[in-house]
């Protein structure tokens, strides 16, 4: 992901698990940049007495994050010139 990448807020319908492998995140200009947040809805402006039904991952180089696949996600934009690289996968039940 290049300057100014986000992920809209999705859910992955066919998995059980939900992770991502943060390859590279290139050092912050802002706390919360490029961080990942879990969610039970798909807006991503949320009422203040919503925004307690989110959180805010803070994701560095070398994070690994599980989460169920029927929580709404997705990433605060980032701003940094280096790219950003991510690994995402589902565990899919056969």
């Amino acid at each position: 992901m290049q300057k100014g990448g986000k992920l809209d807020s999705h859910m992955h319908h066919s998995g059980w698990l939900s992770g991502s492998i943060y390859i590279n995140v290139p050092p912050k200009s802002k706390p919360d940049s490029g961080n990942l947040v879990l969610c039970t809805s798909d807006k991503e402006d949320l009422l203040a007495a919503e925004k307690g039904q989110e959180s805010i991952i803070d994701v560095v180089t070398g994070s690994l994050c599980f989460f169920p696949s029927s929580l709404h996600h997705y990433t605060i934009p980032f701003d940094e010139e280096e790219n950003r690289i991510v690994l995402a996968f589902d565990i899919i039940p056969t």
